[in-house]
């Protein structure tokens, strides 16, 4: 490893980070009609929600629908409207050229390689997107990606942000949802406890070619703007 950097060869994802506990045991709790009611209710709140809140809308309904299946997020549109997702993407990013430009220094002879790193937290605040916020909240990251080195101290990469979660309800916490129903978590977290509902396991990736002169880094600071014109989706 090199100093500073929390990236290393290779093509392998680390081993995902453990979730939150959750509720407990989906079904194991025997349900009463006013569960039922409860399940009604939030099923019509995420159906009024889908306007102006429509991934936390989406995410409430798997969970209602009760599969259990994981769901692949709409990644792209969280880095779009979430400023504290993209400033962790573009961490990643900047950490993954730090390896990049360390580790050719050290090793001229390498052209092409792959690189990995290791899973860090990020988290959608509800002054950047509430949407998002709703969503998801707080989640796990690790970037990877094939490396190329150019001429002219240029290099290439095909990065992808990997994105991972646990859509689940944990007891002794809150939250104010869309339209201002505020709820405990063990409210929701109920619902899986006695069959109606179910957590789920929530995955995404996004690709980006990222083409820079040595030296150069994304914006992580808010109100920075990066206008390089050095990458593409």
């Amino acid at each position: 490893m090199y100093s500073g950097c929390a990236y290393s060869r290779g093509t392998v994802l680390p081993p995902k980070p453990p979730s939150d506990p959750g509720s407990g045991v989906h079904g194991s709790w025997q349900p009463y009609w006013g569960d039922r009611l409860t399940h009604q209710k939030w099923f019509d709140i995420a159906a009024a929600s889908a306007t102006f809140y429509p991934d936390a809308s989406r995410h409430m309904f798997h969970y209602l629908k009760n599969s259990g299946s994981t769901l692949e997020i709409r990644l792209a549109g969280m880095l779009m409207n979430s400023d504290g997702a993209r400033r962790h993407r573009n961490k990643e990013i900047n950490d993954a050229m730090d390896f990049v430009e360390q580790f050719t220094t050290l090793n001229s002879n390498f052209k092409t390689f792959s690189i990995v790193g290791t899973w860090t937290r990020g988290f959608n605040s509800d002054n950047d997107s509430g949407n998002w916020f709703f969503a998801v909240g707080g989640y796990s990251a690790v970037g990877s990606a094939n490396v190329k080195v150019l001429p002219d101290c240029m290099y290439l990469m095909e990065f992808t942000f990997n994105f991972s979660d646990r859509y689940n309800w944990d007891a002794h916490k809150g939250v104010t949802m869309p339209l201002g129903h505020r709820v405990k978590d063990t409210e929701l977290g109920r619902l899986h406890l006695v069959g109606l509902a179910q957590e789920y396991d929530m995955v995404g990736t996004y690709k980006m070619r990222v083409y820079w002169h040595k030296g150069y880094r994304y914006p992580t600071d808010p109100g920075q703007t990066d206008d390089s014109g050095r990458t593409g989706r």
